[in-house]
């Protein structure tokens, strides 16, 4: 921008010195009688000035000439040349009271689109492919496929069993399971996996670490399971039956060359005492959980009780009593409200259950310094509780805390008959206060850590 010399009078020749956006050439003269001064300027665009050999788009030039008045400025003869770019200007003669000034001309000066994108940016054009941002940000480049087992995730491809790790899901590659305690020693567990893949087939493992041992073994050989496809594998290892112990090894793990989801059955095929829970992939299990049981409502001790496996050697398991606890196996009994340290290595296995009958360990807490995979389950039970002929296998894989929320809806299950359903609501904080919508009787309700209640 050409800056005010002399007199206001300059403004409006500079603002076309400055601005001009037509190609052609252009002088503007303004006179005045002031003082003694003198003073020239040249602007070229797009070329060289006079006396430079090239093209020239275009110049203009602007001079004001003053006389008179007293006050005057003196000094030596004076020659400068400025040069850079496509422009060039030259200005020379006796400077008493003159200032020289080059002036680059705006005409190739426009108004820039705003960037769309940072140059060379990635960014997910859909779950499989990505784009990248043109050199000038101003759009993004065609989509890239990203490979065949493959998912775009913040602009970049990752492996398919690397993505869903970046959210927490019930969706993984990788799932611990357990053979559980239930009523009929002889029926084996199921583990089913089910493909979530509509397109792809996915390479599935089932691994087994036999008790006493700290390394696992392929059982069998990998299954092929189709898009949408499920699998069913067998959990025959004997179960731990009715005791507190702490086992070496006797655990399973899956592994996919795909995301699929893993349902635990204990047992799948018994019409009586089986039940059933959702596993999550080991790459979304924490050190953190309360567990949720059940009273053992037989006669017999079928307890409840809580599994935890350890996924990672080193790992210190703190839990601390619901109820109280049988002690064995190395793990003390503890009252309600005691709590004991568990040392555990990658495959052990805690089972934990009640001293006495007819009692439940919900509420327990446990702290792990490590992921570790938490079941809560009762061999055999009654809704409600009450002792009689029969009763039911229950089981909950445990969810971490990190994943609670504040916000559920309870749906109800078909009606049959005239029986009742119950809900329990549990707290994984202190200072709690729970409501209910519609209003239910008991309601607000205020509960610490641990605590739950039934409704």
């Amino acid at each position: 921008m050409l800056r005010r010399l002399t007199s206001l009078v300059l403004l409006p020749a500079a603002a076309l010195v400055g601005c001009t956006s037509d190609d052609t050439a252009g002088t503007d003269t303004a006179t005045s009688t002031g003082g003694s001064a003198s003073t020239s300027t040249t602007s070229t665009s797009g070329g060289t000035s006079a006396g430079t050999s090239g093209g020239s788009s275009g110049s203009g030039s602007v001079s004001e000439t003053g006389t008179g008045s007293s006050g005057t400025t003196s000094g030596g003869t004076t020659s400068g040349t400025t040069s850079g770019g496509p422009t060039s200007g030259t200005t020379s003669g006796d400077t008493s009271g003159s200032t020289a000034v080059t002036v680059t001309d705006c005409t190739s000066s426009t108004t820039a689109a705003p960037q769309i994108c940072a140059p060379a940016s990635k960014s997910c054009f859909d779950d499989s492919s990505y784009q990248v941002c043109d050199d000038d940000g101003l759009a993004w480049g065609a989509p890239v496929d990203c490979a065949e087992n493959e998912g775009c995730y913040d602009g970049e491809c990752l492996p398919l069993c690397e993505l869903v790790k970046q959210e927490p899901s019930s969706v993984g590659c990788s799932f611990f399971a357990n053979r559980m305690d239930n009523l009929y020693a002889n029926q084996p567990d199921s583990l089913i996996v089910g493909n979530v893949s509509t397109s792809l087939t996915a390479k599935v493992q089932l691994y087994f670490v036999p008790n006493g041992m700290a390394a696992e073994q392929p059982v069998g050989a990998p299954i092929d399971v189709p898009p949408s496809g499920t699998y069913t594998f067998t959990m025959d290892n004997a179960q731990i039956e009715s005791v507190t112990t702490l086992r070496k090894g006797g655990v399973y793990r899956v592994e996919s060359s795909l995301p699929i989801v893993a349902y635990l059955h204990s047992p799948i095929g018994s019409q009586a005492t089986n039940d059933a829970s959702m596993l999550l992939p080991e790459h979304a299990l924490t050190g953190n959980y309360i567990v949720s049981s059940y009273p053992g409502t037989f006669p017999t001790h079928y307890p409840s009780y809580f599994t935890a496996i350890a996924t990672e050697d080193g790992t210190t398991l703190n839990f601390l009593a619901g109820i109280a606890t049988a002690g064995g196996g190395g793990v003390p009994a503890l009252a309600k409200g005691q709590a004991t340290d568990v040392a555990m290595s990658r495959y052990d296995t805690l089972n934990v259950v009640v001293s006495v009958n007819y009692t439940d360990l919900s509420g327990t807490i446990i702290s792990a310094d490590k992921p570790v995979w938490v079941a809560g389950a009762t061999e055999c039970g009654n809704v409600p509780m009450y002792p009689t002929t029969y009763c039911d296998h229950l089981e909950e894989v445990s969810i971490p805390l990190e994943y609670w929320g504040d916000t559920y809806v309870g749906a109800h299950a078909p009606q049959r008959g005239s029986e009742t359903f119950y809900w329990r609501v549990y707290s994984g904080d202190d200072g709690v206060t729970i409501s209910t919508s519609p209003q239910q009787p008991g309601f607000p309700k205020m509960l610490n850590k641990g605590e739950y209640y039934q409704f």
